[in-house]
Parts: structure tokens; sequence; C-alpha cells
């Protein structure tokens, strides 16, 4: 067990490779019996041990503490108890992950406490009472693995995306709004309104199966609720002389692979900037949703908020140096414009993506160095370098987009379910490839269609299989991502 001490002066992306590795042990020695790998990581014999793991100096502590409490119980007597030991060492190779990309994004966070109150803020007669801001969506077209931690602090590569009006429509956004009610007030899905202490909105910012996780992670991050402040259980919401309406707005499906989720983050950090008078900062701003995606612990990567704030297309990529994610905007030609807006449409397929799954296997695959999975990320990234050439040629890259959409496939077992495989057949009379965005496994899809048909074709191609249900929705290229509304009384 002494060994683990050479981990004090190695990067704690090694730490989570010896976790996941130990966990990817315990799983083979449990033979396939005692359960699914992906499960419950809160048992306190172990849990205790993963905040050692957020700090890099007490890591070699963790690690060390994490190995003895697998000997001290009996987690190694069944299989079910060797199963439930490998899924907290694959939770805590995640901790590291986490600490890691938040170390990278700190610098990127206000210092200062931003107060959210009217009556505290500084120049607050002069600050809006009224904010809304709405995004695009984002498409993915080359190296959409590329971007997750820790794949993209361990290789050089990079993600080429488009930001995309969805039927002329920007369909993300978020309105925030001075309230006479003191403290948050967060619309939930169904229309109602949730009101949440500072205390309250801290114990669910790390919570993602929470509603309203998300809008609290983003205050967090912006620091309107602090640890300090949350720390009092009294309810403080009967303290406070005003508060803040906050309300998401999405016109996608949930579960749509478009990047909703963080660039509805991006939305309502940029308003919440808004009402505080901080200027807006898009290199700042893919950073702090970076830093959202790792306090609610879903493990996301920097790709969708660059595609839902950057506009146009664009080439990005994480440079280690700077530990900062650099983008490059490509000039698109007339021509392939024009090729994108009048070839490109999505369809929801029906089925929500399980991202997290998805997420789950690859990342493991990575830090196992299992040998198929990191060779098809090797071939993604050299795709991803070729990119930009291919798009200078004026037209769409479409057999590289088809080979892309291939490497996702030997990536994720279930990439493309069944039912997506008969939309896809449904369409082969009029598309010249089909790709499902994101992480893949549902969500939408998107389709090239042939020069000669249109969106009506692929509809009529839809319907004709006995899928009506199924609504076929134009895609546009966005060269003005971010659109404010702000209200002054």
């Amino acid at each position: 067990m002494n060994n683990v001490f050479y981990l004090s002066s190695t990067p704690s992306i090694d730490t989570a490779v010896l976790l996941t590795t130990v966990s990817a042990a315990l799983w083979e020695w449990a033979g396939g019996r005692g359960g699914l790998r992906g499960g419950p990581s809160a048992n306190v014999h172990f849990a205790r041990h993963f905040a050692l793991l957020e700090q890099r100096d007490s890591t070699p502590e963790g690690v060390k503490n994490l190995i003895a409490a697998l000997y001290e119980g009996n987690w190694l007597a069944t299989p079910q108890a060797i199963v439930r030991a490998a899924r907290h060492f694959e939770a805590a190779a995640q901790v590291c992950t986490r600490r890691r990309v938040m170390e990278a994004c700190s610098k990127h966070l206000h210092p200062r406490t931003i107060c959210a109150r009217a009556d505290n803020a500084s120049g607050a007669d002069s600050l809006p009472t009224r904010v809304r801001v709405a995004l695009p969506a984002r498409i993915d077209l080359f190296g959409g693995w590329l971007d997750t931690p820790p794949i993209t602090l361990d290789t050089v590569a990079g993600v080429l995306n488009a930001a995309v009006l969805i039927d002329g429509e920007r369909p993300l956004a978020c309105s925030v709004s001075r309230s006479p009610i003191p403290g948050y007030s967060i619309g939930l899905e169904d229309g109602s309104m949730m009101t949440l202490s500072e205390h309250e909105v801290w114990q669910r910012h790390d919570k993602p199966a929470m509603q309203g996780a998300l809008v609290c992670a983003c205050l967090v991050a912006c620091g309107f609720v602090t640890r300090d402040r949350a720390g009092d259980k009294r309810d403080d919401v009967k303290n406070a002389s005003g508060g803040l309406e906050i309300r998401l707005e999405s016109l996608l499906a949930h579960g749509s692979g478009l990047g909703s989720s963080s660039i509805l983050a991006a939305a309502c950090i940029l308003a919440l900037w808004e009402m505080s008078g901080e200027e807006r900062d898009d290199e700042r701003l893919v950073h702090v949703v970076l830093y959202v995606e790792q306090l609610l612990t879903t493990g996301g990567g920097w790709q969708d908020q660059v595609g839902g704030v950057y506009p146009g297309l664009k080439l990005a990529r994480f440079c280690p140096e700077r530990q900062t994610v650099i983008v490059q905007p490509i000039t698109v030609s007339p021509s392939l414009e024009h090729a994108i807006n009048d070839r490109l449409v999505i369809v929801y397929t029906g089925q929500p993506r399980l991202a997290k799954n998805l997420l789950q296997e690859v990342v493991r695959s990575w830090l196992t160095r299992e040998g198929d999975k990191c060779a098809a990320l090797r071939e993604m990234s050299g795709e991803v370098k070729r990119a930009e050439e291919w798009i200078n040629s004026d037209a769409l890259p479409l057999s590289h987009i088809a080979q892309y959409y291939s490497i996702k496939k030997r990536l994720a077992t279930g990439c493309e379910p069944e039912g997506v495989t008969r939309i896809i057949e449904a369409l082969s009379t009029v598309s010249s490839t089909c790709w499902l965005v994101g992480a893949g496994g549902g969500g939408y899809l998107c389709v090239a269609l042939r020069e000669e048909y249109g969106s009506e074709q692929a509809q009529l191609a839809i319907d004709r299989a006995g899928l009506a249900n199924l609504r076929v929705q134009r895609v546009q290229l966005c060269h003005e991502t971010v659109n404010v509304e702000r209200q002054i009384d």
C-alpha cells in the first residue's frame, strides 16, 4: 500500500487512471455478477475519503485511505460487495478529474461575491429589472467526444461545431427579473415556481437530479450564493428584502443532444451578469459553464457552450499550456452557407439520449487505456485536424461526417438504437448522410439532404414509413448568437 505515495508528485489525471484501473480490476474479479457496474457510490465507508481527493496536497492520503477501506470491511467477500466497491473507486476517479477541471476554470471565476439583491447592489438604479437572454443550439460536425474531461486534458485535440437556429428561432433562453418575493424563485417545467433560500440553493447545486439544480449551480458559480452565506440553516428567505425570479426556456425536446443544458447554463449566467452589471466575456463564459458542469457532478465538457455562444462555424481546442479553451472562427463561403441552410434538417427521434451512461463508458475506456476505444479517439482527433481544410473546400464534407459518426458508434455501445436506424432507413431515399448529434443514443438526428430534395420531401419520406409523429425542422447557421432583451424601470 505504500506505493500510492508516489502520486504526490504526479498530476491528478494519473490518480484518476489508477483509481479507474482498480475499479476495473474489481469488476473483472466479480466475474459479471453482483449487479450493474454503474450505480450508487455514497457509502460512508468510502465516500468519507472523497474530500481528501478534492485537494491536490491531500490526494495521496485519500488514495491510501480508499485502499485501506477496501480491506477493512467485507468488500471482497461477495460479488455484490466487490461491485459496490468498484463503483466507489470509479466515483473517486471522477472526483479527481472534476478537481483538475475546476482548477483550470478557477481563474475565470469572478474574485468577488456578486450581490443579487437590488437594494444592496452598487448602482442598482441603473441595472435592469428584467433580462432575457436567448441563444442558438449547436450541431457537432467533428470531434464531439474530444472536449470531455479527462480526454480533453490528456490529448491535444479539438471540436468543430456550428451555432444554429432551429426553424429560424434561438431555441434556448433564460429570463431573470427582480422580485418582491425574497429568495430565488426558480421556474419549473410544469410552469410553477419554487422559491429557495440561499441555504436551499447551496443544498441543491451539486445534485443534478433535483429540480432547479442547474440554476442553483449557476447562482453558486456566479457568486450569488456562497458556502459562507449559505451555511446558516435558518430560513434566510424571510430575512431578505427582495429576490430574483429565474426561468429557463427551451423549444427543444428533453435529451436533445443539441447542447441544451450547457447552453441554458450559458444563458442563465449571461442573464445574471446583466442583472448585476457584469460585462460579457465569451471566453470567461465558456469556462464558468464548464465549472457549473463540475459543480453538478455531471462531467460535461466545453463544446456545447462554445457552439451556442460563438457564432457560425468554429474550431475549438483546449490549450494545456494556458489551461484555456481557444476558439478559432471559420470563415464560411456563401456557397457553403447556402448548402448548410438548405440541406441540413433535424428530426427528433422520440428517444431521449442517455448521455450519462454513454459518457461513463467512453471515459472508463479512456482511463483504462482500452485499445480499441483509444484508437477510435485518436482517429477522431485526426479527422478534426483536417476538418478546416474540408470546410474551406466550399462543400459539406459529408463522407467525413459519416466517418465521424461511424467512430461515435464504435466508441459507445448503443449509440444508435434500433428505432433510430429505422428513421435513417426511412430517410435513405432523400438523404446523403445522417448522424445523431451529441453523444448519441437518442435525441435529434441531423440529416444532410441530397441537393434535389428539401425538408418537405424529408417529411414525406418519414410519413410514408409510418413515422408521422416525427417532425422535420429546418436548420440555419447563426452569426449573431446572443440576443439580449433588457428592461429598466
